[in-house]
């Protein structure tokens, strides 16, 4: 009987100097041992990356229902999102009360050049379709009045038209 290759077994020899148990192990998994080496998180987050001409890091696998990247670090129960992911592993810690803002204003873009830690306000500010953002954008009120110091009233985080309220009030 001429044993499998592999130190420490005595099985007999089935195909390529293996036995059955270590040839099929081979087949399934890449290696002999019994249970293969976990992969960097890193390794496993880029193989889910296509890499646009434009540089953008396009995430191909699991996203949520915003669109956002969704990625298993530890391949526990505990799933983050994939561009939250990336920046913690490439630019370090994401400062406390500060949110990532895609500057490519893709929601499924992981490069860690894209991503930027802002206020949510100014994160919102910049979306070209949030309410807030395009009101504040406005620059006359919608009857043609300028939104400028002399004519602008504002209240929590609101503005009215002055000319339009004296309008109203005049009857």
């Amino acid at each position: 009987m001429v044993p499998c290759s592999v130190m420490g077994c005595e099985r007999s020899l089935y195909s390529r100097g293996l036995c059955n148990l270590h040839y099929q192990r081979v087949l399934n998994t890449g290696t002999t041992d019994l249970l293969p080496r976990a992969r960097p998180a890193i390794e496993r987050f880029m193989e889910k990356v296509a890499i646009q001409p434009n540089g953008c890091w396009l995430w191909q696998a699991s996203r949520d229902a915003g669109g956002y990247a969704r990625f298993n670090p530890d391949k526990t129960s505990s799933i983050t999102l994939g561009h939250r992911f990336i920046y913690l592993e490439k630019k370090g810690p994401i400062p406390e009360g500060l949110f990532l803002d895609h500057l490519c204003r893709q929601r499924h873009c992981v490069n860690p050049d894209h991503l930027e830690a802002v206020t949510i306000k100014e994160n919102t500010l910049r979306s070209p379709v949030a309410p807030a953002a395009v009101n504040a954008k406005k620059t006359h009120c919608p009857k043609g009045h300028p939104y400028d110091e002399i004519n602008t009233v504002r209240r929590k985080n609101r503005r009215w038209c002055l000319a339009c309220r004296r309008s109203q009030h005049r009857g």
